[in-house]
Formats: structure tokens, C-alpha cells, sequence
């Protein structure tokens, strides 16, 4: 248990450090934090008051918030409960069977 509150006190280190610098470098490791972090439920993420990027809009919300106007495009899943969302191998597959 020790070892796995270790794991998460540094991702929540990790995630505010980049919060607070939010450079478009961090950007990528920004929203894959973040989704890791509420897919796994590992602690509550203190969001900044202003987020820009639709993809971790997304994410905090739980809701698609790009290309809204075209409601028959889903490149966003909502996130469920820890175990029940797909493997991170099946999110990033482009060539699956529908």
C-alpha cells in the first residue's frame, strides 16, 4: 500500500507541475495524465480555473467538447468506472473491428 500511495503522490506532483507550466510541450503528457489519473480514479485532479484545450476539456468533463457540430463523430469515449474502460491497447487501435 505504502508503495502505491508513493505512485500516486508523485503523479499528483507530476500533473500539478505540469498544470502550472502548461506549455503546448506538455500538452500530449498533460492529457495523458490526466486520463490516467480518472480512468484509474487514483485521486481527485484540482483542475486550473481555465482550461483551453478541448482535450482535456474533454476529459474533465467526461464529455466530447470538439467538433461538436457534428454529432455522428466520436473521437472521445466517456470515462467509466476503474475496470471498466478498455485497454489503453484497444484506445489507441485505429484498426479495429467495429
Amino acid at each position: 500500500m505504502e508503495f502505491t500511495n508513493h505512485i500516486h503522490t508523485s503523479l499528483s506532483e507530476i500533473l500539478h507541475n505540469k498544470f502550472v507550466k502548461a506549455h503546448d510541450n506538455s500538452l500530449y503528457d498533460l492529457i495523458w495524465l490526466t486520463y490516467l489519473v480518472k480512468s484509474n480514479n487514483y485521486f481527485p485532479i484540482l483542475w486550473p480555473t481555465l482550461i483551453l484545450h478541448p482535450n482535456l476539456k474533454s476529459i474533465q468533463s467526461n464529455l466530447q467538447q470538439f467538433f461538436d457540430d457534428f454529432k455522428n463523430i466520436c473521437l472521445f469515449k466517456k470515462i467509466d468506472a476503474p475496470g471498466k474502460n478498455p485497454l489503453l491497447a484497444e484506445h489507441l487501435s485505429i484498426f479495429h473491428k467495429i
